[in-house]
């Protein structure tokens, strides 16, 4: 028990909002529970002894029969351990911090290299080749749903432009099967390549798919096609050389 300390002088209290509680007890003359602190007692005149630590205080206002206010019994509470509890705790938050920090950075190297393989893999499939000077070839292989229709489209109007064709061969041999959306992403992919001033060869069409094409009346008289790709690749020499002799006569008139 300490005597002779005047609490209300006690500047260690002011910070923590300590010293607004002992008042309000002292006017109000109701116990009250004063948050916790670091308490130094050493600094603290009239007590100059002891070890700093976590306290938690309450204090409890002694009134005479008449009300009055006579003095103030103030219980502390050593809550040493709080201190460490809150150093182990910081220390395993920045423990956390960095191990998922650390995640992090592995799962958004594993999602690039994922995007990357996803984009070998769209580029594998839709691989154009350069059969002769001016041809290209476009062997097109399994389903074609709407993405794969614009990668096959953005690859091939790319390869157009790299290579400047003057003639692609759409080889549809390896698509298993057709249906409206396929012919019209088919259809699409001739236009944008027609709008280059490329002349397509459709090669590859099976009698089955033939017959499909025919039962949902899609329209292939506007398009130039070819049993296999050997016979594609003989149009397009063909057309090539046609073209060649047209450009010689028309320098020689």
């Amino acid at each position: 028990m300490v005597r002779g300390h005047v609490i209300l002088d006690d500047l260690q209290l002011e910070p923590s909002g300590s010293l607004a509680g002992v008042r309000r007890a002292y006017a109000t003359g109701e116990a009250t529970r004063l948050p916790a602190i670091r308490y130094d007692p050493r600094h603290t005149e009239g007590v100059s002894a002891g070890s700093a630590g976590w306290v938690a205080s309450s204090i409890y206002p002694v009134k005479d029969e008449e009300g009055r206010l006579v003095e103030a019994v103030v219980m502390h509470y050593e809550i040493g351990e709080l201190a460490r509890s809150e150093e182990e705790l910081r220390a395993q938050n920045e423990a956390l911090e960095a191990a998922v920090a650390e995640r992090t950075a592995e799962l958004s190297e594993h999602i690039r290299l994922l995007h990357a393989q996803q984009q070998a893999i769209r580029e594998l499939s839709t691989p154009v080749i350069r059969l002769w000077e001016g041809i290209l070839a476009l062997p097109l292989i399994g389903v074609i749903d709407a993405d794969r229709a614009a990668q096959i489209m953005e690859n091939l109007l790319a390869a157009i432009v790299e290579q400047r064709a003057s003639q692609v061969l759409l080889d549809v041999t390896g698509v298993p099967v057709i249906d409206t959306a396929a012919a019209s992403h088919l259809f699409e992919t001739v236009g944008a390549a027609r709008l280059l001033g490329v002349h397509c060869i459709v090669v590859g069409i099976s009698p089955k798919m033939a017959q499909t094409l025919v039962a949902l009346d899609v329209d292939f008289t506007r398009v130039t096609t070819a049993p296999s790709l050997q016979e594609g690749l003989r149009l397009a020499l063909a057309r090539r050389a046609a073209g060649s002799a047209g450009s010689r006569a028309q320098a020689q008139g």
